[in-house]
């Protein structure tokens, strides 16, 4: 509450009086312990007053502002704006953020207007707050949050890839990042995947994933191979039939794939091979998610996901007018590669021993693998890729005379030698080595010491606390080999 006395005699009077110096020391223990920065200027803009946690927050001295204008803040490039001024003009209560050049600060301020009896402005009141904390402690939050959410996503991942009775077996860089594309396409439920890879390269394994972990994993999950079955009989299985559509069709008729896939997900494997006929009708669906039986008159409106896959290149297809370009289009919403296995080396022991437990506990055997055997399958060039791996594993647990298969292996893939890299010697004198062949040596020297002390790669790897593939790969990179076999 304000108090105005008219008259000069009334103004000493009050000034002198007991009471008021006693208020007006309590405002100004007020003013100067205030953690808030407080300015006070007059109509004009000059500067009145500022208390000390306002000389702290704004890197002045009291002296050096006060009874100058508050532009000489711009002028001495303190700050980067002020606000008192526009108070003066609009005569309102702003709030704005300001930065502190001098001192690096945040403050939040608001400006007040005061005012006479008459309503005219007399004086600037401008309150400080440091944000520059609160903002830094928001920043430190987000960056936490996002780092919960990275941790959270890779948890995700790494129970999807466990989930379900389904191991994902992948440690190549690239292998790693197609699964966690994939594990985003089937969180968000999306259609319309095309996966594309060689023969045996895991392109059913990707789908099924995908199916796995999406919305939709309880629900259909219908597979077709578009290459093992004639024209007439892949739209019929397709698209299903009334009664009396063709000859020798069921009395009653039948649902063709795609109403059976309804809500859930239908998989059009080796599509490159799909008939242009039939790729005619799989567009309409694309567009209008209808689809009509043979002999039927009306159609029935059907949603389900679509993945696909082909090992053809379905570019060179469009060129020889053996597939459309408009059904390519429709179909590659998200591309999926799959690397051939001998880009994969990484994944070639980890799907060897996953395997070889398999087979051994279904033929109630105790085969093992060596190095050598190892050696042999990672310099294989696996034209069939993983299902040409499961093949050779599975007939050395059954064919193979011994308990270790790597001479088995080594029979089977010897039409095929191994490219061994080359093994970083120790220079000839005078010779400079680069650093890169510094650290190969100095790598070898300490994984042969690990190596000497081991007798198996998984002991390697914990000796050395890395992966066990890449305890081999070393191993491999530098031709080592243990003392006793596994």
């Amino acid at each position: 509450m304000n108090y105005w006395i008219t008259g000069d005699d009334a103004g000493r009077s009050v000034k002198s009086s007991e009471s008021f110096q006693k208020i007006r020391r309590q405002l100004g223990i007020v003013f100067e312990t205030s953690s808030d920065g407080i300015w006070i200027c007059d109509e004009k803009g000059k500067i009145l007053a500022l208390n000390q946690a306002s000389e702290r927050l704004n890197g002045v001295k009291a002296e050096e502002v006060i009874g100058k204008n508050v532009s000489i803040m711009i002028e001495k490039n303190i700050v980067d704006a002020n606000i008192t001024p526009d108070v003066i003009h609009t005569q309102q209560t702003i709030s704005r953020m300001q930065y502190i050049k001098r001192t690096g600060r945040q403050l939040m301020l608001t400006g007040s207007p005061a005012f006479d009896t008459n309503g005219n402005l007399i004086m600037v009141v401008v309150n400080e707050r440091d944000m520059t904390e609160l903002n830094a402690l928001q920043k430190e939050l987000k960056k936490t949050r996002q780092e919960k959410e990275q941790i959270i996503s890779q948890l995700k991942s790494f129970s999807a890839m466990h989930q379900n009775n389904f191991t994902v077996l992948a440690e190549n860089p690239v292998m790693r990042r197609r699964f966690d594309t994939a594990l985003k396409l089937a969180h968000h439920d999306v259609s319309n995947i095309l996966v594309l890879g060689e023969t045996g390269s895991g392109k059913g394994m990707m789908c099924n994933y995908i199916q796995q972990n999406s919305p939709r994993k309880d629900l259909a999950f219908i597979t077709i191979n578009c290459a093992a079955l004639p024209e007439n009989l892949l739209e019929a299985e397709l698209f299903g039939y009334e009664k009396g559509a063709f000859t020798g069709a069921g009395e009653k008729g039948k649902p063709g794939l795609f109403e059976l896939a309804h809500e859930g997900t239908l998989f059009l494997d080796e599509i490159g091979d799909m008939p242009m006929s039939i790729q005619s009708k799989l567009l309409k669906y694309l567009d209008d998610h209808e689809v009509l039986r043979l002999g039927g008159i009306r159609p029935k409106k059907i949603n389900c996901r679509i993945l696909a896959a082909t090992n053809q290149n379905l570019d060179q297809l469009v060129k020889s007018k053996r597939f459309r370009q408009d059904l390519l289009h429709r179909i590659n919403s998200f591309v999926l590669k799959i690397p051939p296995l001998r880009d994969r080396p990484e994944d070639i022991l980890l799907l060897t021993n996953h395997f070889l437990a398999e087979y051994n506990a279904r033929h109630s055997t105790r085969k093992k693998i060596g190095i050598d055997g190892l050696n042999a399958l990672q310099a294989h060039p696996f034209s069939g890729n993983i299902r040409e791996l499961k093949n050779i594993i599975q007939e050395a647990v059954i064919i193979g005379s011994q308990d270790l298969i790597d001479g088995f292996i080594m029979d089977k893939v010897k039409n095929h030698p191994q490219k061994l890299p080359e093994t970083m010697e120790t220079p000839e004198p005078g010779l400079r080595f680069s650093l890169q062949k510094k650290i190969d040596l100095f790598e070898k020297k300490l994984l042969s010491d690990a190596v000497s002390r081991c007798s198996s790669t998984p002991e390697l790897a914990r000796h050395l606390a890395i992966s066990q593939p890449t305890a081999f790969r070393k191993m491999k990179k530098h031709r080592l080999a243990f003392r006793k076999q596994q």
